[in-house]
């Protein structure tokens, strides 16, 4: 059971991760386009 949760929050964070790289590159496109 521990091992499972343990899957799962890596899992999370891997996401978590993806996520959040994937928001900085639009704000980034989004600000860089804002410029122009």
């Amino acid at each position: 059971m521990v091992e499972g949760t343990k899957a799962v929050e890596v899992h999370y964070f891997a996401a978590a991760e993806a996520a959040t790289g994937i928001r900085s590159e639009v704000v980034h496109v989004t600000a860089r386009a804002d410029d122009e």
